[in-house]
């Protein structure tokens, strides 16, 4: 038994030296697994509605309503806003010698303009527009002169308080929505899809 021991020690320190002499390569890591591939993202659907929301913001970005007509999302119409109004600075600072309230079309995101006008007393009015909806940017101007108007209707009632939050008067939101309708859901001219677009008639033959 002695001797089988001996012999058996004696082997595994041989292996161990082969298997640690310089030169030999040592044995290469298994490869990496590939990296997850995040999922795509849903392109966004077009919407029926030409004007996407309504805003009007108070002075240091509080928003004073918020009139919102696309089922694509409220939380995330909001955000765009609120994100844009760095740029709406910019564009009434440009204008700021200017008579003229409306800034026109500040940005453009994710296939929607964001069309501005700020007043004399600093008070911001946003609509959110699907670019392909066609609305002439006159009619942009009258909707949102005319929510500034119901806005200024708003704080001529004595009855009238904001609380320190939101405009929740129903009078205010029928007027903003009636604007909307008038100004720019009649005034949008939308391109029919591909499929509903005429077939040209062939070239005939020279």
């Amino acid at each position: 038994r002695r001797g089988s021991q001996h012999r058996i020690s004696d082997a595994t320190a041989r292996s161990s030296m082969s298997t640690t002499q310089p030169g030999v390569p040592a044995p290469r890591p298994p490869p990496a697994p590939p990296a997850p591939v995040p999922p795509a993202v849903p392109a966004r659907k077009p919407s029926p509605r030409a004007c996407a929301a309504l805003a009007v913001i108070g002075k240091k970005n509080r928003p004073l309503a918020f009139r919102v007509y696309d089922a694509n999302g409220d939380a995330y119409l909001r955000n765009l806003v609120l994100c844009s109004l760095d740029v709406v600075d910019e564009c009434a600072q440009a204008q700021e010698n200017g008579r003229d309230e409306f800034l026109g079309a500040a940005t453009t995101v994710d296939g929607r303009k964001l069309y501005a006008s700020r007043t004399a007393t600093g008070i911001t009015l946003c609509a959110v527009l699907d670019a392909g909806a066609g609305v002439p940017e006159a009619h942009v101007r009258a909707c949102l002169a005319d929510a500034r108007k119901a806005y200024a209707k708003c704080l001529a009632n004595p009855f009238f308080k904001l609380d320190g939050g939101e405009i929740t008067s129903p009078v205010f939101a029928a007027r903003v929505d009636e604007a909307v309708r008038l100004r720019l859901e009649s005034a949008a001219v939308r391109a029919p899809p591909s499929s509903q677009r005429p077939t040209p008639p062939p070239t005939p033959p020279r």
